[in-house]
C-alpha cells in the first residue's frame, strides 16, 4: 500500500504503461426478472443498455449418500436453500449439467424440473442449463446424430419459455476425450446440427427476440491437448452463439485469451475453473489456499472483461459422490496429478466453495469456505484492490512483488563495477518490509567485496521510467518540479555491513551525471530508519545541480572512496522501503491506497487505483501525463465513490490523484 494524502491527492511518480485505450468500469449486474440480456459483439448487455458479467457457481447438487446424479431430477427443495446464500455472494447465475441425460443406448431423460427454473427465477437466478453427452458415441453414425438433435429439441420444447434460462450448453468436454481422433471433427459438426435445430425449435433464432443462446463447452485440464484449440475457430459450428471452455490450470488461465482473440469474435465464458480445498501432501484441508487462488482467477477474468462475458466457479459445494465411484457417503480425498495447484493434486471431492453436512431427516448443511466469502468480496463491487502478488508496484515505491524470495522490484535496478576481486551482488525481495507485516517486502541489496579488489562503484538505482532512458522515445525523463519532498525508509540487512552512505537524483545528462549533488545520509544501523530530504537540496550549490524537468534515476550508493584498494572485505547490505516523492502541500491528511497494473491479452496494460472512501463526499480520480502539459483530467466512470477507477492509457508515464469533494 502506499500512504498517500487528500484534498488532492497525488499518488506521486508515474506509472509505465502499455499502448491501450481509456475505458470505464462498467457497473455489471442484471437480474433473470429482466429481459434475455442481448449480444453485441463479444459483449452482453442488459435492457438496461448496462453490461451483462456473467457470475456463476457450477451446481449439482446431490445429496450425501447418493451417488451419481443421473436418474433423479435435481430437487428443488436444493435451490431453495441454496439461492438466498448465492445471490448475497453476487451470483447472478447458476450452471447445472444434467439438464438432458442422453445414454449410450439411445435412451434420453430431463434431470431438471420446471419447479426448479421458477424457484431460481424467484431469487433472481439465471439458468445454464448443461447436457450430458457420453463422448464414446460415434459421432458420424446418421442414427446417433439424429438421436442426439431429436434430444435436444425436446428439452427445449419443454422448457424454452422457463423466464431464466440463460443458455443451452452443449455437452461437458467431450471434445477432451476425442482430441487426435476423426471423431472431433464428427463432434462439431453434430454440434452445429443441434444448435441450429435448437435456433428453429425457438422460432428461428437465438437472443432476446426468440430465446436461450446455444453453447458448447470444451475443455481443458491443465494445458491444451495437442492438435486441439482449447476455443475454436469461427468457421466451425456457425450455430453455436458463444464458446465456453473448462478450464483448469492453477492460478492462471494461461494462453486461452490469447486462443479467445486469435480464434473467435464470438462472446466467450468461463465455463468451469477453480481449485480443491484440500492440501493432499498435508492431508489437512487449506482453504486459505483455495480462496487465494479464486482470487487470482477472478482477477484475470476482470482483466480480460473485454474478451469474456463472466465466469463460473466450480463449484459451489463438495460433491461426495465423485471419486472413488461407490463410497458415496464418505467425504474421500481421491483425485489425480495436477500439475499446477498448490499439492500438483486435484481432490476431487474437495472443489466446492461451501462444503456439506448431514442433517438428519432433512436435507444437508451448507457451510461457506474461505473461497466463498472471497469470491463474495469480488461479485458484490467491492474494488478491484489488487495486491502486489501479480501487479508491478508503484514507480515511486519499493513496495516488492512477493512472488518468491527472489522476487525482484520490477523497477529496481543496479549497476556495479570492480577492477578485481569475485563478489557478486544480490538484488531480491527476501526481507520483510518497514510494516513487517506477512507480505510485504523490500529491496534488499548485498554484496561482498574480497580484499585486494578495487572499489570501483556500486550503486542501487530505481530507474523512473525504464523505457524512457532509450533516447530513440524522445522522452527526457521525469519532471519532478511539482513536488517538494522525498521520503524512504532504509536500514541494513546485516549489523557488520557498510553503514555509511549517500543519495543522488540523476537527470538524463548522463555525460554529467557525475556533477550531480550527492547527499551523506546519516549513519545506518539494523533498525528502520526513516528519511524526509528536501528535494532542493539536490540543486543546491554550483554546477552541481539535477534537472528536475528530466530525471531518470534515483541512486543510492556506499559512501566508499572510488579506486581505492581494500584492505579487508567490505560488506554492502541495504534494505531499501517505501521511496516516495510527493508535495508536501498535499499531506495534510494521509489514508492509504493502492495502485495495481495488470498486463492483459495483447499486451496491453490496465491500471487500477484504489482507495478509501468517505461517504460524505464525492471522489474523481484524475490522472496527468507527468511529461506533457500539466493539465489534470478525469478518468471515465466517475464520480468513483466505490473507491476504485481503472485506466487504461497509451501513455508511458502518468501521476494521478484523488479529488474529494463534499456531496
Amino acid at each position: 500500500m502506499f500512504r498517500i494524502a487528500m484534498k488532492a491527492v497525488e499518488l506521486s511518480i508515474a506509472m509505465t504503461l502499455a499502448a491501450a485505450v481509456l475505458v470505464a468500469l462498467h457497473p455489471y449486474k442484471a437480474s433473470a426478472s429482466s429481459q434475455l440480456p442481448a449480444l453485441s459483439g463479444r459483449t452482453l448487455f442488459t435492457s438496461a443498455a448496462e453490461v451483462f458479467q456473467l457470475r456463476a457457481f457450477s451446481y449439482s447438487p446431490t445429496p450425501i449418500g447418493a451417488c451419481l446424479p443421473s436418474s433423479s431430477t435435481i430437487d428443488e427443495r436444493f435451490i431453495r436453500r441454496d439461492a438466498p446464500m448465492m445471490v448475497a455472494a453476487g451470483a447472478n447465475a447458476i450452471r447445472i449439467y444434467g439438464g438432458l441425460r442422453i445414454a449410450r443406448n439411445g435412451q434420453f431423460d430431463f434431470g431438471v424440473s420446471s419447479a426448479f427454473f421458477q424457484e431460481a427465477a424467484s431469487n433472481g437466478l439465471w439458468v445454464i442449463v448443461g447436457t450430458y453427452v457420453p463422448p464414446d458415441m460415434d459421432f458420424g453414425n446418421p442414427a446417433t446424430r439424429a438421436l442426439l438433435v431429436r434430444a435436444h429439441t425436446n428439452l427445449v420444447s419443454r422448457f424454452k419459455n422457463e423466464s431464466n434460462i440463460l443458455m443451452w450448453a452443449l455437452g461437458n468436454e467431450v471434445d477432451q476425450w476425442l482430441a487426435n481422433t476423426n471423431q472431433l471433427k464428427n463432434w462439431y459438426s453434430v454440434v452445429d446440427e443441434i444448435a441450429h435445430a435448437i435456433r428453429q425449435e425457438q422460432g428461428g433464432g437465438t437472443g432476446p427476440s426468440y430465446g436461450p443462446y446455444v453453447t458448447c463447452v470444451n475443455g481443458a485440464f491443465n494445458s491444451s491437448i495437442e492438435n486441439k484449440p482449447l476455443v475454436p475457430t469461427d468457421d466451425i459450428a456457425t450455430n453455436i452463439d458463444l464458446w465456453g471452455v473448462n478450464i483448469y490450470s492453477g492460478p492462471t488461465l494461461g494462453g486461452l485469451f490469447i486462443q479467445v482473440a486469435q480464434n473467435t469474435t464470438k462472446p466467450f465464458w468461463i465455463a468451469e475453473m477453480g481449485i480443491d480445498s484440500y492440501d493432499n501432501a498435508s492431508r489437512i484441508e487449506d482453504q486459505t489456499s483455495q480462496a487465494k487462488y479464486v482470487e487470482a482467477l477472478w482477477e484475470q477474468v476482470l482483466a480480460h472483461r473485454k474478451l469474456v462475458i463472466g465466469g463460473v466457479l466450480a463449484f459451489y459445494s463438495d460433491e461426495w459422490w465423485k471419486d472413488p465411484a461407490g463410497q458415496c457417503a464418505v467425504h474421500n480425498t481421491g483425485g489425480g496429478a495436477y500439475g499446477n495447484g498448490p499439492d500438483n493434486f486435484i481432490n476431487e471431492e474437495w472443489l466446492g466453495v461451501a462444503s456439506v453436512s448431514v442433517i438428519p431427516g432433512g436435507i444437508d448443511a451448507i457451510l461457506p469456505k474461505k473461497a466463498f466469502y472471497e469470491i463474495e468480496r469480488l461479485w458484490l463491487g467491492d474494488c478491484p484492490c489488487f495486491g502486489f502478488t501479480n501487479a508491478a508496484p508503484f514507480l515511486s515505491s519499493y513496495n516488492a512483488i512477493d512472488r518468491s524470495t527472489n522476487a525482484f522490484n520490477n523497477y529496481a535496478g543496479y549497476q556495479y563495477a570492480f577492477h578485481s576481486g569475485n563478489g557478486s551482488p544480490v538484488i531480491r525481495c527476501d526481507v520483510k518490509g518497514a510494516s513487517l507485516n506477512p507480505g510485504d517486502r523490500a529491496l534488499h541489496v548485498r554484496l561482498t567485496q574480497p580484499a585486494g579488489s578495487t572499489f570501483g562503484f556500486f550503486g542501487i538505482a530505481e530507474t523512473l521510467f525504464p523505457d524512457e532512458l532509450n533516447a530513440l522515445s524522445g522522452v527526457s525523463g521525469v519532471d519532478l518540479r511539482p513536488f517538494d519532498t522525498i521520503s524512504f525508509d532504509a536500514w541494513l540487512g546485516t549489523a557488520g555491513a557498510t553503514n555509511r552512505w549517500r543519495i543522488r537524483l540523476e537527470d538524463s545528462d548522463f555525460v554529467n551525471e557525475w556533477q550531480n549533488v550527492n547527499l551523506n545520509l546519516m549513519p545506518l544501523t539494523t533498525n528502520i530508519q526513516s528519511f524526509v530530504i528536501p528535494v532542493r537540496n539536490f540543486v543546491s550549490s554550483g554546477a552541481k545541480r539535477v534537472d528536475l524537468s528530466r530525471v531518470v534515476q534515483i541512486v543510492f550508493q556506499p559512501n566508499v572512496p572510488e579506486s581505492v584498494t581494500l584492505s579487508s572485505s567490505l560488506l554492502i547490505d541495504l534494505v531499501v522501503d517505501n521511496l516516495r516523492i510527493y508535495s508536501s502541500a498535499t499531506t495534510n491528511e494521509s489514508f492509504m491506497a493502492r495502485i495495481a497494473r495488470r498486463v492483459v491479452v495483447e499486451d496491453r496494460v490496465e491500471t487500477t487505483i484504489a482507495f478509501p472512501v468517505d461517504p460524505r463526499a464525492d471522489h474523481i480520480v484524475q490522472c496527468w501525463n507527468g511529461i506533457s502539459a500539466a493539465a489534470w483530467t478525469n478518468l471515465p466512470g466517475g464520480p468513483h465513490n466505490r473507491g476504485c477507477a481503472n485506466d487504461e492509457s497509451s501513455h508511458q508515464s502518468r501521476y494521478y490523484r484523488v479529488l474529494r469533494q463534499p456531496k
